[in-house]
């Protein structure tokens, strides 16, 4: 298991700016900041399109990222907004912190953020082994 930690939409706030693509498609990294806050979820806001030729639906199953030195894979994307190529909206469902995963590759992690709410829809996502500790007292 990798050392790396998974956060759902609307917990962990935080903004990172940093360099974004798709699995396979180093050479063409695009600038953007990703912003996690409650009231609006995950987002990923880009200076440029992650899909040059602008075709498809822009549903990304992943999207890898690297940002204030920390690898990315965002998971379960779809664009939100487009403008001409010039600039792009990412709605993110997960966020993977510390790990790239490969195209057909299973994510895994060793620690996990998450509202009760959207955790059952995460869980079975996948398929998964969860095992869950219980915090000793400090």
């Amino acid at each position: 298991m990798r050392e790396a930690r998974m956060t759902t939409g609307d917990t962990d706030e935080f903004e990172v700016r940093g360099q974004w693509w798709l699995p396979g498609n180093e050479g063409s990294k695009v600038p953007g900041t990703l912003k996690n806050s409650e009231p609006h979820g995950a987002e990923l806001h880009l200076i440029g399109a992650l899909d040059s030729r602008l075709v498809g639906d822009g549903i990304y199953s992943r999207i890898h990222g690297l940002a204030d030195g920390k690898s990315y894979s965002l998971e379960d994307c779809f664009r939100s907004f487009l403008r001409n190529g010039e600039s792009e909206k990412v709605r993110v469902q997960q966020i993977f912190r510390g790990a790239w995963y490969a195209e057909n590759e299973n994510p895994d992690c060793d620690q996990v953020v998450a509202r009760p709410r959207y955790f059952t829809q995460w869980i079975t996502r996948r398929d998964k082994t969860v095992s869950v500790l219980e915090r000793q007292p400090t």
